[in-house]
């Protein structure tokens, strides 16, 4: 019998406590600093190479996720409140149920296998710079929010009034067929 190892052990703590097929993703770091760090470790779901799928219906479906995410979305400038209802109301690839990512979903993109590290540019088009609303508040200020810089990687929060570029994204239709919903 083979030994068993770290990644079995983390695929079995995630079907016991119901992540499923969809969970956490892995990083994308293969080097390895020290041992015991993400690059020895792995963990997570999908190798960074196949974590994307290009779906019929237009959207880029993340396997590790289960989340969609416009393919060659133009971004757009708003204040926090405007990129809410922007999303909200968005029809994109003719589907609605669009929002604005909260913290994880949007950092959760972010390849740090990647120098410098950013979104895979095969699929997502971000430029140096832009910072990215979250739907996430500051819980000890809530007149502000958590952005994201996705090229570097940088997270900070902004006050609501400033704008900053939106990226939509939904519950993908292939997620929901693979729940059974």
């Amino acid at each position: 019998m083979a030994p068993i190892t770290a990644e079995d052990k983390f695929r079995e703590m995630a079907l016991k406590y119901g992540m499923g097929k969809y969970g956490l993703p892995k990083t994308g770091m293969t080097t390895v600093c020290l041992p015991g760090d993400d690059g020895s470790y792995q963990f997570g779901n999908y190798e960074a190479d196949f974590r994307f799928t290009l779906s019929p219906i237009g959207e880029l479906f993340d396997q590790a996720t289960g989340l969609a995410w416009p393919i060659n979305f133009v971004p757009v400038i708003e204040t926090w409140q405007a990129a809410i209802d922007y999303c909200n109301n968005l029809n994109y690839a003719g589907m609605s149920g669009w929002r604005l990512p909260n913290i994880h979903e949007l950092y959760s993109i972010i390849n740090w296998g990647l120098m410098p590290v950013r979104p895979d540019p095969n699929y997502f088009k971000v430029e140096e710079y832009q910072i990215f609303w979250t739907s996430t508040t500051r819980a000890e200020e809530t007149v502000s929010a958590f952005v994201i810089e996705l090229y570097g990687g940088k997270m900070d929060f902004e006050v609501k009034s400033a704008v900053h570029y939106i990226l939509p994204c939904r519950y993908s239709s292939l997620w929901k067929k693979r729940r059974g919903k």
